[in-house]
């Protein structure tokens, strides 16, 4: 019988210990999204608790947008929204398919690599650690846009090169198909001048401006999930920013 309690701090309710324990299978996908949760008497007997600390801990997880429940069927896992402010990492396709325009990539395969000091330190990994990166060459109405870099785990690259990254946005593949949920995300904008090779890949004069929006998708632990190097041609790139009091 698993319990509730492992790992958690002394004192802690029971029904949060529950709740840390569910919260937990859920964030890392061994819940997948739209699967149903043990009914709550196998709850109970599972983890040793009451009736009382099974539903309040269930209440809890769908107060916080986790689960939902389905009279008569049970609790179900909830699909995860991308927050707003992953929207530079999640929708551009879909922002260039609102604007009228034809939205698509070509996907390099995945690169096993080890982790220079730039990218360890956005994953928060020992430099040398063993990542993996694929690019995607973003194109709109047919023509060079950005060059997109991905580095993150070599499993969860390989899960993402299985996808149809040509058509889709790479976060909105992690969260809706592969079960990570995204808290937020960190994102470091400057400019840059092309060289050759950038230069060659965006049909563009070397030494042209190019906008580089470096960013860092952290999942629901607070965990770097994904660093990605979005370099835009400066000529045709906006990226419009709405700022309150």
């Amino acid at each position: 019988m698993a319990s509730a309690a492992r790992g958690a701090p002394v004192g802690t309710p029971l029904f949060a210990r529950l709740r840390d324990r569910l919260r937990a299978h859920i964030v890392s996908g061994a819940l997948a999204a739209g699967s149903k949760l043990p009914s709550e008497a196998q709850l109970e007997a599972e983890y040793g608790v009451s009736r009382i600390t099974v539903r309040q801990a269930l209440a809890e997880l769908q107060a916080a947008g986790l689960i939902e429940k389905v009279n008569g069927k049970g609790s179900f896992v909830k699909r995860p929204e991308p927050p707003p402010g992953l929207r530079p990492l999640t929708g551009f396709n879909e922002t260039m398919r609102q604007r009228g325009h034809k939205a698509m990539g070509t996907v390099t395969a995945p690169r096993a690599l080890q982790a220079d000091a730039r990218v360890a330190a956005a994953l928060r990994v020992p430099p040398r650690s063993p990542v993996s990166a694929i690019t995607i060459l973003r194109l709109v109405d047919g023509e060079a846009f950005a060059r997109h870099t991905i580095w993150g785990r070599r499993s969860l690259i390989a899960r993402l090169a299985a996808e149809d990254l040509q058509t889709n946005d790479v976060i909105t593949i992690a969260q809706d198909r592969l079960g990570h949920r995204l808290d937020h995300s960190e994102m470091e904008i400057s400019a840059l001048n092309a060289g050759a090779q950038l230069a060659r890949a965006l049909g563009i004069a070397r030494g042209a401006a190019v906008m580089c929006l470096a960013i860092v998708g952290f999942d629901a632990n607070g965990k770097p999930l994904l660093f990605s190097d979005f370099l835009a041609r400066g000529d045709r790139f906006r990226y419009p920013i709405t700022m309150g009091r």
